[in-house]
């Protein structure tokens, strides 16, 4: 005697398929049921049954005291053939999946015993059928595991054999007294994950049905350009409490559950500003990232020594700036910044120095200008009178 987890609508089904096509194809047929040992037993409904192709239509075996099925055999004419369907009958009980043309239905009973199995469930939820379950030797016996509302499956076994939590189970073959299935329940808890457009939540799971007791980690994976602004459980914010490993991944654990949960994560997109310097000079910083609309960001602008800021594009255009600093403010979308230096005795900026450049560094020393000294006078002084090389 075998015990098999059963996929009970699968193998039904694909059986059901096979007999449609073995059948034909118009939509009403009748299947001639046909009792071979009437002694024995019967099956309902009897006689010759309308059936509509591909609607299931289920036939009910009735052995008798001391009797078992022997075989159910379905005969079809075109092709003509007659194939036992002994094995897909379940808790005597057999699902035609209607066909075209008419067929018939062969049942036989033999002598035979009944055996027991014992089915009983914990708190929780129920097996079906369930008690003193009577099963007539070599037949099929099959469960239903189902648990109640709050309840998950936690373990069913059979012949004290853990099976998994798994809802369907059935005894092959019975041959023997003393088999047993037991389905026992665990308390569950809910927790619903709220949706979001820029993120992706794993678990996948819109709900969350979470045995009592358990650890439950949920995993967010911000879409690119965006990133966790926060973090709630039942509204209250739990952001402190996120994790964040070396390869990026963002965590949150519900410890020991004992009661439903709603989540949430809240995000905010980001926006990148790029920073660049010709020679002579840098930003700080050189690059940065900012929250869109929250963020406002200030990038000193520092000239090697010697030199003086030449021109500032944002954005890739031209602008003028006070001091040495610019700054971003409300961001809303991504930046570039960009700055050239020049020698800070080139007033023109022009690369060379001339009479013009005489004239602003004579004026920038009598008001005191700090960026231009009575040195770089006299340097440009030499320059254009051939004393020095620029």
């Amino acid at each position: 005697m075998k015990i098999r987890k059963l996929s009970l609508k699968k193998a039904l089904f694909a059986f059901m398929l096979s007999i449609a096509a073995l059948c034909g194809d118009s939509v009403f047929a009748a299947v001639e049921v046909v009792v071979e040992t009437p002694e024995g037993g019967r099956i309902e409904p009897s006689g010759k049954v309308e059936v509509t192709d591909g609607v299931i239509k289920e036939f009910k075996l009735y052995p008798n005291q001391g009797y078992v099925l022997n075989d159910l055999q379905l005969e079809t004419a075109n092709p003509a053939s007659k194939t036992s369907v002994k094995n897909y009958v379940i808790n005597n009980t057999y699902n035609f999946g209607g066909g075209a043309a008419d067929c018939k239905l062969y049942a036989s009973f033999k002598k035979g015993v009944q055996y027991h199995i014992n089915a009983e469930s914990g708190t929780g939820g129920t097996i079906t059928p369930a008690g003193d379950v009577a099963a007539d030797e070599g037949q099929t016996q099959a469960f239903a595991i189902a648990p109640d509302e709050g309840y998950g499956i936690a373990d069913v076994t059979a012949d004290d054999v853990s099976l998994g939590a798994v809802s369907a189970y059935a005894f092959e073959n019975v041959a023997a007294d003393g088999h047993k299935i037991r389905a026992n329940f665990v308390r569950q808890y809910a927790i619903n994950v709220m949706p979001t457009e820029n993120a992706d939540i794993s678990p996948d799971d819109a709900v969350l049905n979470v045995n009592e007791g358990v650890n439950q980690i949920l995993m967010i994976s911000p879409k690119p350009g965006f990133e966790v602004s926060d973090v709630t459980v039942d509204e209250n914010s739990v952001k402190d409490k996120v994790q964040t490993d070396d390869k990026g991944a963002i965590t949150y654990t519900f410890e020991a559950v004992s009661a439903d949960h709603n989540f949430a994560v809240t995000l905010v997109q980001k926006h990148s500003i790029t920073a660049t310097a010709g020679k002579h000079g840098k930003t700080e910083p050189a690059a940065d990232v900012v929250r869109h609309g929250t963020d406002s960001k200030t990038f000193k602008i520092i000239p090697d020594q010697g030199y003086a800021i030449a021109s500032v594009t944002v954005d890739k255009a031209a602008c003028e700036i006070k001091g040495a600093t610019y700054t971003f403010k409300n961001v809303t979308a991504d930046h570039s910044i960009h700055v050239a230096f020049k020698d800070r005795r080139d007033a023109n900026g022009d690369g060379k120095l001339g009479i013009n450049d005489l004239y602003h560094a004579v004026k920038a020393v009598i008001t005191g200008d700090e960026n231009v000294t009575l040195k770089d006078a006299i340097d440009i002084f030499k320059i254009m009178t051939g004393l020095a090389s620029q």
